[in-house]
Protein backbone atom coordinates (compact mmCIF):
# COMPACT_ATOMS: atom_id res chain seq x y z
CA UNK A 1 0.00 0.00 0.00
CA UNK A 2 1.31 3.41 -0.99
CA UNK A 3 2.08 5.73 1.91
CA UNK A 4 -1.15 7.66 2.77
CA UNK A 5 0.87 10.88 2.78
CA UNK A 6 1.25 10.51 -1.01
CA UNK A 7 -2.50 10.01 -1.42
CA UNK A 8 -3.47 13.18 0.44
CA UNK A 9 -5.16 15.60 -2.02
CA UNK A 10 -3.26 18.66 -0.77
CA UNK A 11 0.07 16.83 -0.94
CA UNK A 12 -0.77 15.46 -4.40
CA UNK A 13 -1.38 18.99 -5.66
CA UNK A 14 1.99 20.14 -4.26
CA UNK A 15 3.74 17.10 -5.78
CA UNK A 16 2.13 17.78 -9.17
CA UNK A 17 3.28 21.41 -9.08
CA UNK A 18 6.83 20.41 -8.16
CA UNK A 19 6.89 17.72 -10.86
CA UNK A 20 5.61 20.18 -13.47
CA UNK A 21 8.34 22.64 -12.44
CA UNK A 22 11.33 20.29 -12.15
CA UNK A 23 10.29 17.23 -14.25
CA UNK A 24 11.63 14.96 -11.46
CA UNK A 25 10.08 13.95 -8.15
CA UNK A 26 11.69 11.72 -5.50
CA UNK A 27 9.33 10.22 -2.90
CA UNK A 28 10.95 8.44 0.04
CA UNK A 29 9.15 5.87 2.22
CA UNK A 30 6.86 5.24 -0.73
CA UNK A 31 5.30 2.02 0.55
CA UNK A 32 4.03 1.57 4.12
CA UNK A 33 5.31 -2.01 4.42
CA UNK A 34 8.17 -2.54 1.97
CA UNK A 35 9.21 -5.63 3.94
CA UNK A 36 6.02 -7.41 2.85
CA UNK A 37 6.79 -6.55 -0.77
CA UNK A 38 10.36 -7.82 -0.33
CA UNK A 39 9.03 -11.19 0.89
CA UNK A 40 6.86 -11.43 -2.23
CA UNK A 41 9.82 -10.46 -4.45
CA UNK A 42 11.81 -13.42 -3.08
CA UNK A 43 9.12 -15.78 -4.38
CA UNK A 44 9.05 -14.34 -7.91
CA UNK A 45 10.64 -16.29 -10.74
CA UNK A 46 12.93 -14.08 -12.79
CA UNK A 47 14.22 -14.84 -16.28
CA UNK A 48 17.20 -13.38 -18.12
CA UNK A 49 16.50 -10.72 -20.79
CA UNK A 50 19.62 -10.38 -22.93
CA UNK A 51 20.46 -8.75 -26.23
CA UNK A 52 24.21 -7.95 -26.02
CA UNK A 53 23.96 -4.75 -28.07
CA UNK A 54 21.01 -3.43 -26.02
CA UNK A 55 20.62 -4.84 -22.48
CA UNK A 56 21.16 -7.51 -19.86
CA UNK A 57 18.95 -7.88 -16.77
CA UNK A 58 16.42 -10.19 -15.15
CA UNK A 59 12.68 -9.64 -15.44
CA UNK A 60 10.00 -11.00 -13.11
CA UNK A 61 6.93 -12.87 -14.25
CA UNK A 62 4.51 -11.32 -11.70
CA UNK A 63 4.32 -8.14 -9.64
CA UNK A 64 4.55 -8.09 -5.83
CA UNK A 65 2.37 -4.97 -5.54
CA UNK A 66 -1.14 -3.76 -6.26
CA UNK A 67 -0.65 -2.87 -9.93
CA UNK A 68 -3.89 -0.91 -10.16
CA UNK A 69 -2.94 1.28 -7.18
CA UNK A 70 0.41 2.16 -8.78
CA UNK A 71 -1.13 2.80 -12.21
CA UNK A 72 -3.68 5.14 -10.63
CA UNK A 73 -0.88 6.97 -8.82
CA UNK A 74 1.13 7.35 -12.04
CA UNK A 75 -1.90 8.72 -13.88
CA UNK A 76 -1.91 11.66 -11.43
CA UNK A 77 1.36 12.82 -13.01
CA UNK A 78 1.29 11.46 -16.56
CA UNK A 79 -2.47 11.52 -17.29
CA UNK A 80 -2.18 7.99 -18.70
CA UNK A 81 -1.89 4.47 -17.38
CA UNK A 82 1.48 2.87 -17.83
CA UNK A 83 3.11 -0.52 -18.03
CA UNK A 84 4.59 -1.93 -14.80
CA UNK A 85 7.50 -4.40 -14.68
CA UNK A 86 9.90 -5.74 -12.06
CA UNK A 87 13.60 -6.07 -12.86
CA UNK A 88 16.85 -7.15 -11.23
CA UNK A 89 20.28 -5.83 -12.11
CA UNK A 90 23.32 -7.72 -10.86
CA UNK A 91 27.00 -8.00 -11.76
CA UNK A 92 27.51 -7.53 -15.54
CA UNK A 93 23.96 -6.21 -16.15
CA UNK A 94 23.27 -2.96 -18.03
CA UNK A 95 21.12 -1.22 -20.62
CA UNK A 96 22.54 0.88 -23.46
CA UNK A 97 21.35 4.09 -25.07
CA UNK A 98 19.53 3.17 -28.24
CA UNK A 99 17.83 4.95 -31.09
CA UNK A 100 15.35 2.04 -31.01
CA UNK A 101 14.18 3.04 -27.53
CA UNK A 102 10.42 3.50 -27.47
CA UNK A 103 9.26 7.05 -26.90
CA UNK A 104 7.96 7.52 -23.36
CA UNK A 105 6.50 10.51 -21.59
CA UNK A 106 7.44 9.31 -18.14
CA UNK A 107 9.16 6.72 -16.00
CA UNK A 108 8.65 5.70 -12.39
CA UNK A 109 11.43 3.78 -10.60
CA UNK A 110 10.69 2.25 -7.20
CA UNK A 111 13.77 0.78 -5.62
CA UNK A 112 13.89 -2.22 -3.27
CA UNK A 113 17.66 -2.32 -2.80
CA UNK A 114 19.17 -1.77 0.65
CA UNK A 115 22.70 -0.46 1.01
CA UNK A 116 23.68 -0.19 -2.66
CA UNK A 117 27.17 1.25 -3.18
CA UNK A 118 27.44 4.01 -5.80
CA UNK A 119 30.82 2.61 -6.88
CA UNK A 120 29.04 -0.55 -8.10
CA UNK A 121 27.30 1.31 -10.96
CA UNK A 122 23.72 0.23 -11.63
CA UNK A 123 22.27 3.75 -11.51
CA UNK A 124 19.79 4.93 -14.15
CA UNK A 125 20.79 7.92 -16.23
CA UNK A 126 18.55 10.09 -18.41
CA UNK A 127 20.15 11.92 -21.35
CA UNK A 128 18.88 14.83 -23.43
CA UNK A 129 20.91 16.33 -26.30
CA UNK A 130 23.97 14.27 -25.29
CA UNK A 131 23.93 15.68 -21.76
CA UNK A 132 22.98 13.84 -18.58
CA UNK A 133 19.90 15.52 -17.10
CA UNK A 134 18.92 13.10 -14.32
CA UNK A 135 20.75 10.32 -12.48
CA UNK A 136 18.76 7.98 -10.24
CA UNK A 137 20.85 6.15 -7.65
CA UNK A 138 19.33 3.11 -5.94
CA UNK A 139 17.66 4.10 -2.66
CA UNK A 140 15.48 1.70 -0.71
CA UNK A 141 11.69 2.24 -0.81
CA UNK A 142 12.04 5.41 -2.88
CA UNK A 143 9.87 6.20 -5.88
CA UNK A 144 11.43 8.50 -8.47
CA UNK A 145 9.21 9.99 -11.18
CA UNK A 146 10.93 11.37 -14.28
CA UNK A 147 9.35 13.22 -17.19
CA UNK A 148 11.15 11.66 -20.16
CA UNK A 149 10.01 13.56 -23.26
CA UNK A 150 13.00 13.90 -25.59
CA UNK A 151 15.18 11.96 -23.14
CA UNK A 152 16.78 8.57 -23.51
CA UNK A 153 18.00 6.42 -20.65
CA UNK A 154 20.42 3.68 -19.71
CA UNK A 155 21.38 1.66 -16.65
CA UNK A 156 25.11 1.90 -15.92
CA UNK A 157 27.00 -1.40 -16.07
CA UNK A 158 26.91 -3.15 -12.69
CA UNK A 159 30.51 -3.95 -11.83
CA UNK A 160 32.18 -6.49 -9.52
CA UNK A 161 31.72 -4.23 -6.46
CA UNK A 162 28.03 -5.14 -6.33
CA UNK A 163 27.47 -7.70 -3.61
CA UNK A 164 23.74 -8.02 -4.31
CA UNK A 165 21.19 -7.34 -7.02
CA UNK A 166 19.38 -4.07 -7.56
CA UNK A 167 15.62 -4.72 -7.59
CA UNK A 168 13.28 -2.15 -9.12
CA UNK A 169 9.65 -1.86 -10.03
CA UNK A 170 9.49 0.27 -13.14
CA UNK A 171 6.48 2.03 -14.55
CA UNK A 172 6.67 3.44 -18.06
CA UNK A 173 4.09 5.67 -19.72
Amino acid sequence: MINPLYRNKMIIKEMQQEFKRSHVLKLENFYISPEKIEKKIKKIKFHREYIPTEYSFEKGNILPIDEKELKNFLSLFFKKEGKITIKKYGHKDYTLLSDKEKKKIGVCIIDFTKGWKKEAGGYTSFIKKNEERVRVYPKYNTCTLIETRNKRSFVKYVNCLSKKKRVIIEGTV
